[in-house]
């Protein structure tokens, strides 16, 4: 199969991985879901923590295994955990039980973290024609972006299986979705990558980490940011719930409000579609400043308009966050993509790896102070830590321009 053939495969393929991958039926209901079977909200963070935990053990293990033996083969291994994990969950009824749960899920992410983009980019890499790469690759992450529709179809339906069956209806739903998922997968071309044998060794991870956490600054801080709006936002994921319930909303009525946002988040998709990281500042400065006062917002008072306001911030960070730390990577990182999964890994490793030191503080504030103590607590950090870190990355940046 040809370069161009492989492209076109694997990105319709892509397409519909992702699409897959946004539907999670009871992502509406979850914190519900842990509360309503005796777990408290602290130990709802626990299990989130051995989530982050397992995650960044194995998500560098796992993109080296890619670069060894192809992104296809980890991808169908990820895909299997997923399914048998899914078939286990809907019987957990523990705190235990529930830990084994994560474990499992820790494991197919980790395995399936950024597998998609790094299929893309290799495949691209072999068109040798940067400016025809770059032009696919940014159509590429704003279809990302517009799977959120996926998202929202799979909230609706959740809904409506909470609304005629309870709430653990989606949870022994989603196997469909998983072995679908495993299916799509088999039908991969796994991009070639010259010379894989030679990075066999584990020292390629070191000369990784060098490379992109002390070598390169811009990338260095490009992560940081990266780190502290993903933080912001898995915190405040895990306290939605919450919040809906307190402005007097129905449990059913939340796959509502999550369908409505992921919709608005695809309808977006396309604004700013040539911004870059380096130079978008108009862009930065909306999502330090708007995500935090939606925050405080929320944490302020109890009805829809605090609620309102603090989604409107987690939209701009949906919309453009992740799509300008991945085509900041795309242009930063070494063309040849022999370690392309490794590098990858260790830029979502990162931000899990302080999620896992920061949640069970987090879950011990919602228990022992308040809700809205958390929501403080998330806007003032969060605009002091993401504005800090995109000012260190920008200046970063354009030193790092000034030397090219």
């Amino acid at each position: 199969m040809d370069a161009k053939e492989t492209v076109r495969r694997n990105a319709r393929t892509c397409f519909v991985l992702n699409m897959l991958s946004s539907v999670y039926f009871g992502n509406s209901i979850m914190t519900s879901y842990y509360l309503d079977v005796g777990l408290s909200q602290t130990q709802v963070f626990v299990l989130q923590t051995v989530l982050a935990v397992v995650s960044f053990t194995f998500d560098i293990q796992f993109g080296h295994l890619a670069d060894r033996i192809g992104l296809r083969k980890v991808m169908i291994i990820g895909a299997t955990i997923q399914v048998a994990q899914s078939i286990y969950f809907p019987f957990c009824e523990t705190f235990g039980q529930f830990i084994l749960a994560l474990v499992g899920t820790g494991l197919y992410i980790s395995a399936l973290e950024n597998t998609t983009n790094g299929v893309m980019t290799l495949s691209l890499k072999q068109l040798r024609n940067e400016a025809v790469g770059r032009r696919v690759y940014d159509r590429y992450l704003i279809s990302v972006t517009q799977s959120n529709v996926a998202y929202a179809g799979g909230m609706l339906a959740g809904g409506a299986m909470v609304w005629l069956g309870g709430l653990a209806i989606p949870y022994y739903a989603q196997p469909v979705i998983s072995v679908s998922f495993l299916i799509f997968t088999c039908r991969l071309v796994d991009p070639r990558v010259p010379n894989r044998t030679e990075y066999v060794s584990r020292q390629v991870v070191i000369k990784v980490l060098r490379m992109m956490l002390v070598d390169r600054a811009d990338i260095r801080w490009m992560i940081a940011t990266h780190t502290v709006f993903r933080l912001f936002d898995m915190l405040l994921f895990w306290i939605l719930q919450p919040r809906m319930q307190i402005a007097g909303m129905a449990v059913w009525s939340y796959s509502l409000v999550y369908a409505l946002w992921s919709i608005i988040v695809s309808m977006t998709a396309d604004v700013a579609r040539n911004a870059q990281a380096t130079t978008a500042r108009w862009l930065w400065l909306a999502m330090v400043g708007i995500p935090p006062l939606g925050a405080a917002l929320a944490g302020l008072t109890t009805g829809l308009f605090g609620f309102i306001a603090l989604m409107i911030g987690l939209t701009v960070i949906a919309v453009f966050e992740r799509r300008l730390f991945n085509s900041f990577m795309y242009e930063a990182l070494p063309d040849d993509g022999l370690t392309r999964n490794t590098e990858l890994s260790v830029g979502s490793t990162i931000p899990t790896v302080v999620f896992a030191l920061v949640a069970p503080f987090f879950g011990m504030l919602v228990d022992g102070v308040s809700l809205r103590a958390a929501f403080l607590t998330a806007a003032i950090s969060g605009l002091v830590l993401n504005g800090t870190c995109v000012a260190l990355f920008l200046r970063a940046a354009s030193r790092s321009s000034v030397r090219k």
